[in-house]
């Protein structure tokens, strides 16, 4: 009989302190600009870009065709334009019809001033390491 008390002694224990864990429990949520708040709505509201979708689709088509055309045999094709906060990103590929070679990249766009950065596949601009057959037109 004393295992049967022990045991509903633990069990009620148990119980009473998931039960505080649970009534006690106070959510946080992380705001898009990194800051805590105890109710959603408190959050900052996302604010409005200065730089519309048409502007940064336009900024990074000239960016890419631009890189492009420095380059023999390459053609670059911007995929999508799309929003990630407080500016945009996009998804380009660049494919070499000498070489069969073939790269997607990640571009930011800034919503405020439409500066482009590489965020993924940046190698392939950064890679400097070509010839001169390779930099001049056939």
């Amino acid at each position: 009989m004393d295992k049967f008390k022990t045991y509903t002694i633990l069990l009620s224990i148990t119980v009473v302190v998931l039960l505080m864990i649970i009534i006690g429990r106070k959510d946080t949520y992380v705001c898009y600009d990194g800051t805590e708040e105890k109710v959603a709505s408190k959050c900052p509201s996302v604010p409005p870009l200065t730089v519309t979708q048409k502007t940064a689709d336009s900024a990074i088509t000239t960016y890419v065709a631009s890189y492009a055309r420095s380059r023999p045999g390459v053609i670059s094709s911007v995929i999508n334009v799309y929003r990630v906060n407080n500016s945009w990103h996009s998804d380009v590929t660049f494919s070499n019809s000498k070489t069969g070679e073939f790269n997607q990249l990640t571009f930011n766009i800034d919503g405020k001033t439409s500066t482009i950065t590489c965020v993924t596949g940046c190698e392939y601009m950064n890679n400097t390491n070509t010839t001169d057959s390779e930099n001049t037109a056939n």
